[in-house]
């Protein structure tokens, strides 16, 4: 039954409210894992567990690079790298602002880039496994890229056993571990004595730390991978 009036007409059919109801429903599904930038700069006193904000570091060395240009080629959309995630409070009753490597928006995923030179000593790997159950508390799945010695600290991992991450040979392994990486959690590194003790791949060459403790540059790179990019600390 027409009123007379086009917009009226419009507005009463049924077919167009079904239309804006999918429209409605597809952005829902497509945003949902997406949480929004909260502020631009974080504020610790009224920040919550999963707020994220805009002043983290933006230092990157060129090896994250090249694993975000193959996560973006694949048609993934990631949050900029400035972008920092407030956790939830720790045993000592502290939250922590974490820069990830690299956020995607979907799925809600967190991919981190731990060449062994940097990520490799007893102290590294417990920090990146309290990162690991800090993220998996906020409901993201964690995909770590290990390179030349750092070993996986979950199933979702991938490793690069030798040099550096190449786009060409690694990038697709990478793009297969985004794609089955499960939600794990916290628990999953209740034990990171595990990890500590297992320590790193055999043959891996000297950490920062290890470098450092034997009165090298712990800033420079292990002759073995003078091409790594990863430069002065």
């Amino acid at each position: 039954m027409s009123t007379g009036n086009d917009l009226i007409d419009l507005l009463l059919t049924p077919a167009l409210w079904w239309v804006l109801l999918a429209v409605w429903v597809i952005s829902w599904m497509r945003f949902r894992s997406s949480p929004p930038i909260t502020a631009k700069k974080l504020n610790a006193k009224t920040a919550r567990p999963g707020d994220l904000f805009a002043d983290g570091s933006t230092a990157t060395s060129k090896t994250e690079q090249k694993v975000r240009g193959v996560i973006e080629r694949a048609g993934y959309k990631l949050y900029p790298p400035s972008t920092r995630v407030w956790t939830p409070r720790d045993g000592e009753g502290k939250g922590h602002a974490y820069t990830p490597d690299i956020m995607l928006r979907k799925p809600k995923m967190i991919v981190e880039v731990d060449p062994h030179h940097w990520h490799g000593d007893p102290n590294k790997i417990a920090h990146d496994i309290d990162r690991n159950r800090m993220y998996a508390r906020l409901g993201y799945r964690i995909v770590r890229v290990r390179i030349a010695g750092t070993l996986a600290l979950s199933p979702n991992d991938m490793v690069v056993p030798e040099g550096d991450f190449d786009p060409m040979r690694d990038g697709p392994a990478l793009l297969k571990a985004i794609r089955r990486a499960k939600m794990l959690s916290a628990k999953h590194w209740e034990d990171p004595r595990r990890y500590i003790d297992r320590g790193n791949a055999a043959g891996a060459a000297p950490t920062a730390e290890q470098r450092r403790a034997a009165g090298q540059q712990p800033g420079l790179l292990p002759h073995q991978y003078p091409n790594q990019g990863y430069g002065q600390f």
